[in-house]
C-alpha cells in the first residue's frame, strides 16, 4: 500500500501547493446574485488540518521508529553483555541451556520483540522502502553504549561511518 507521505517525487510544500490551487478552483455559484465565490476558507481549514495532521503522522512515525530501534538496540546490548559472561556460542545441547536459561538473553529477546512490534506500527503506515534504511540509525545509536557499556573501542572508520549512514538517513528523510 503506497503512503502520500513518503513518495520521494512529491514534496508537502508542492502537495500543499497544488492542494491550495484546486481550493482556490472549487467554486460555488450564488443563487440570488449568479456570482462565483471562492469557498476559500473552507478549504483552506480543511487544508491547514490536513498538513497539521501528516505533520503529526510523520512525527508519530518517527517516535515508533525511535522506539523500535532503542528497544532493539537495549535488547541486543543486553544479550552482548549475556553471551560475554556465557562465553562462545555453540548448537550443543550443554550450550543452548545454558543459553536460552539466562535470565538477561530471555529479556534481551523480549526487548527485541517489543521493538518489532514497534517496527509493525511503522512498516504498516509508510512505504517500506523510506522506513527500512530508518533502521541505520540503530547503527548510530549504539555506538555510544558499545563503547560507555561494553568498552569497545571507537574508531576513526566507525565514527565516519556512522556519519555516512547519517547523511543517507537525512537524503532518504527528505521531501
Amino acid at each position: 500500500m503506497g503512503s502520500m507521505f513518503c513518495n520521494a517525487t512529491t514534496s508537502l510544500p508542492s502537495i500543499e501547493a497544488k492542494l491550495r490551487r484546486l481550493a482556490m478552483t472549487n467554486r460555488t455559484q450564488l443563487p440570488s446574485e449568479g456570482i462565483t465565490e471562492p469557498e476559500s476558507a473552507p478549504a483552506q481549514k480543511a487544508l491547514s488540518g490536513f498538513f497539521a495532521n501528516t505533520k503529526r503522522s510523520m512525527l508519530m512515525i518517527f517516535g515508533l521508529l525511535l522506539t523500535a530501534i532503542c528497544l532493539t538496540v537495549m535488547g541486543e546490548l543486553l544479550l552482548k553483555v549475556a553471551m560475554n559472561d556465557i562465553g562462545e556460542f555453540s548448537f550443543t545441547f550443554e550450550m543452548l541451556w545454558k543459553t536460552f536459561t539466562e535470565w538477561r538473553v530471555i529479556l534481551s529477546f523480549a526487548l527485541i520483540f517489543g521493538g518489532s512490534l514497534f517496527w509493525l506500527a511503522v512498516i504498516s503506515r509508510v512505504d517500506f522502502s523510506f522506513a527500512y534504511p530508518l533502521l541505520a540509525m540503530s547503527y548510530v545509536i549504539s555506538l555510544i553504549p558499545a563503547r560507555f557499556l561494553l568498552g569497545e573501542e571507537l574508531t576513526w572508520n566507525r565514527i565516519i561511518g556512522t556519519i555516512v549512514i547519517v547523511i543517507g538517513v537525512v537524503i532518504v528523510t527528505r521531501h
